[in-house]
């Protein structure tokens, strides 16, 4: 050894280059072995159960905000990248299996992650722009200016283009794309690798470590130690394992945008640890973890010329983290922590406070009625809503209201003066001054079966073509039945309760989704709300 810093192989074979030197192949009798399998063991329960588990709350409020496809999909994809990377460490593994999913499984993962970041992104916008365009006050402005809402195409392509076109068509165009790559890169590997070394990368059972850091070692000894063959063979497969480089490269960028957009604009989480922590600390660590790497790959040779036997060394980092990839082990595992095991124990804790106040008047259907009488609390259920991307539930609330309101007035002076246009003009300039008047559904005079009056039609046209057409800019989530009867009842008999059926829908969907988080957040004000309305 002429320096004692220096790496001193002379007498190189794959075996060795494994067991001794790099330290990667480690045979499960001994003690890192072991303490790999348990490690191992862990992660598939880690990744497995909460996956399983998840399913049950497939239809709550915590995955529908994330989208519970693109979680569920990533899960997989992160557990199969996550596993080929960590098993490795105890078993030989088929070079095929690790190439693909380094390729197209990690990559599936990475599209999950950034879609569900972008989509929380463009859809919080989307609640913002409802919630500035379609207030009490802007819905009889409009329409007192003789104006009907129409749908926002624009915004409505967002939506469209978040829920469909990116997860059901976008999403699998990219995938087939990468996968195809991955496939013809394989293929012409081994093709050239069967002239000269036979099978580079098959199903055959292999060092994968020791494959992947052969060109490395051919680096630092200059080629002279290393048989012709084997070199080549080493080289071959360093460069068919640049893809995923290449796809890292491109999800950092992603992460970097996600970090910008996150620090300069006022997205919030519904709660603590909620998609935006998820979104936001899951880019943060990602760019760390993939820096990193990168940073090795670069300064490879440097760092392991300098040699030391000391743990927290570059050159022993660099080693027991093979090249840095066992890195991306603990990035697969944080995305499983902040988008399937957090979210699952919130839904496990939302179900035990509902079953725990199951009983109580205060989470009662009636009391929720309560609740929405109340201006202050349908102020903070619809902040609530617009992190939970459901807004257009609460604003079709407020104005079915402002709807009630204005037909009770305008039927009680028609019936009583008989002169409909002074009546209306006179609500209008009271309602415009008297928007902070609480809102009621106890009126004694309410009969939905009352004929819609000819002054009212075009507040009703203009509240279907928001919240009951599909193509509206706030279109709420109705039956198809429930849709049909009211362009039934526009097209033959009108009444002014045309819209009570679908207004009991929101009611009921709101009372599952948002009353929970709106329970658990002010429960002593809530009970002051209950005591209050029984005097």
């Amino acid at each position: 050894m002429s320096n004692s810093t220096e790496c001193d192989i002379t007498n190189y074979d794959e075996v060795t280059y494994g067991k001794t030197y790099f330290k990667i192949y480690i045979n499960s009798s001994t003690f890192s072995g072991k303490f790999y399998t348990v490690m191992n063991l862990l992660c598939i329960c880690y990744y497995v159960i909460p996956l399983i588990w998840m399913v049950k709350y497939k239809d709550w409020h915590v995955f529908k905000q994330r989208n519970f496809i693109l979680t569920f999909v990533g899960g997989i994809a992160n557990l199969i990248s996550t596993l080929s990377n960590s098993l490795t460490q105890i078993f030989l593994m088929p070079c095929m299996l690790e190439y693909y999913s380094a390729t197209v499984a990690t990559f599936i993962m990475q599209l999950c992650y950034v879609f569900r970041a972008f989509r929380l992104i463009f859809l919080y916008k989307l609640n913002i722009f409802k919630v500035s365009e379609l207030s009490e006050n802007k819905f009889v402005k409009s329409i007192k200016n003789g104006n009907i809402i129409e749908p926002n195409k624009y915004y409505k392509s967002i939506y469209t283009m978040v829920n469909k076109r990116l997860i059901g068509i976008v999403m699998p165009i990219l995938i087939i794309i990468v996968t195809i790559i991955s496939v013809v890169v394989h293929i012409l590997v081994n093709i050239n690798g069967n002239r000269k070394n036979g099978m580079i990368c098959g199903i055959t059972l292999t060092n994968i470590n020791g494959k992947i850091n052969g060109a490395l070692y051919a680096e630092i000894q200059n080629k002279k130690n290393m048989n012709e063959n084997l070199q080549n063979s080493f080289y071959i497969m360093d460069t068919m394992f640049r893809i995923p480089e290449f796809i890292t490269l491109f999800f950092i960028l992603s992460c970097i945008i996600i970090t910008i957009i996150f620090t300069v604009t006022d997205i919030k989480d519904d709660q603590k640890f909620g998609i935006k922590f998820d979104c936001f600390s899951t880019a943060i660590v990602n760019i760390i973890i993939s820096s990193i790497y990168f940073i090795f790959k670069k300064y490879r040779i440097e760092i392991l010329r300098c040699h030391d036997n000391r743990i927290w060394t570059p050159s022993q980092l660099y080693i027991r983290t093979k090249g840095g990839i066992l890195l991306f082990i603990f990035s697969g595992i944080y995305i499983q922590l902040t988008s399937v095991v957090i979210p699952l124990i919130k839904c496990i804790q939302s179900k035990q406070i509902m079953e725990k106040y199951e009983n109580e008047p205060t989470n009662t259907i009636e009391y929720f009625y309560k609740v929405l009488n109340t201006p202050s609390m349908v102020e903070q259920l619809k902040t609530i809503a617009i992190r939970l991307f459901s807004v257009e539930n609460v604003l079709f609330w407020e104005n079915y209201c402002t709807l009630h309101k204005i037909t009770s007035r305008v039927k009680s002076r028609y019936e009583h003066h008989n002169h409909k246009s002074k009546a209306l003009g006179a609500f209008l300039l009271d309602s415009s001054t008297n928007s902070e008047s609480s809102i009621t559904m106890e009126e004694e005079s309410y009969d939905p079966n009352y004929p819609l009056l000819e002054e009212l039609i075009p507040y009703y046209k203009s509240f279907y073509y928001t919240f009951i057409d599909i193509d509206g800019p706030a279109a709420v989530n109705l039956n198809n039945s429930t849709i049909t009867d009211i362009r039934e009842c526009f097209a033959k008999y009108p009444v002014i309760g045309i819209f009570d059926e679908a207004k009991d829908e929101i009611v009921d969907s709101m009372f599952f989704s948002l009353f929970p988080i709106l329970l658990q957040q002010n429960k002593k004000e809530l009970g002051e709300i209950f005591i209050d309305g029984d005097k």
